[in-house]
């Protein structure tokens, strides 16, 4: 049963129930840090994805950046499953000298299956 309409009666393979369009699929994503200081190497960066379903689990399909100097180190672990209420993380490098040749803030985004995109903005300072 939806617990939105308390109507709909929702099959196992339902993304959204069909009478009030309540999505059953949701997700968060954030970062360890997003600022980071012109010039130095930092460490990797964690971006953790979060499902915030209660019943479903979601598909990581891809993971992108707009910017040159942002590089997905764990790749190979995309795409990847995560069941409700749990989460998993992703290192990203930060290359701030190549930063300065490439001005502007980065943005990373995470696509899942059936939920969209979210996405995190990143700057060098």
């Amino acid at each position: 049963m939806c617990s939105r309409c308390e109507v709909w009666e929702l099959c196992s393979s339902d993304n959204a129930c069909s009478w009030c369009g309540f999505s059953l699929l949701d997700f968060a994503i954030q970062a360890d840090r997003s600022r980071f200081p012109g010039g130095e190497y930092p460490p990797p960066v964690e971006v953790t994805v979060l499902n915030l379903s209660a019943h479903r689990e979601i598909d990581v399909e891809s993971i992108s950046s707009s910017a040159g100097w942002i590089e997905l180190l764990n790749l190979e672990s995309v795409p990847q499953r995560i069941g409700p209420g749990q989460q998993k993380r992703f290192l990203l490098d930060i290359d701030t000298v190549a930063a300065t040749k490439m001005p502007g803030p980065g943005e990373v985004k995470v696509s899942v299956t059936h939920a969209g995109s979210r996405s995190l903005t990143l700057e060098i300072v």
